[in-house]
């Protein structure tokens, strides 16, 4: 099965997926999100390019999994950057975590806690009414390969 990761231009680097830039820069809270939703790839590609990533899914969490929703909810909820910032995860005023789960990767330890149980990506859903689902790389070594799917989009 095909996942698409949807780059857009900027200054700052030259675009994922363009030559010379074919590895993602992946650190604890800021994995790499895939799909298998080409439309949902070329969104986030905001007139960039859209490349077709094959991972290695061998060590996947899945954020569905209420048990590890728990656990991780609660690594989310004690972070210091995460209370410091957005504060900690309140289900009666945010949503349900599971329909948001991509949410928890924002904050390191949670990443972190994923890679110290032998995890290197995490699915996670993208679009609970169309049941679209984003996998979530949490280290290079999950990345197999990329080829660039299109030149930039007009």
């Amino acid at each position: 099965m095909p996942y698409f990761h949807g780059s857009p231009v900027r200054d700052s680097a030259p675009v994922f997926g363009s030559e010379g830039n074919t590895t993602p820069r992946i650190t604890p809270g800021r994995p790499f999100f895939i799909c298998e939703d080409m439309e949902f790839a070329e969104f986030f590609a905001r007139g960039g390019l859209v490349s077709e990533v094959r991972p290695d899914l061998t060590r996947l969490a899945d954020l569905q999994d209420p048990d590890l929703l728990d656990r991780l909810l609660g690594v989310f909820n004690e972070d210091a950057a995460i209370v410091a910032g957005r504060g900690v995860w309140d289900e009666d005023l945010d949503v349900d975590i599971a329909d948001s789960s991509y949410f928890l990767l924002e904050s390191v330890d949670v990443c972190q806690a994923l890679l110290a149980e032998g995890f290197t990506s995490a699915r996670c859903i993208e679009c609970v009414e169309r049941k679209v689902y984003s996998i979530a790389l949490l280290c290079p070594t999950a990345v197999l390969d990329v080829k660039l799917v299109n030149s930039p989009m007009r």
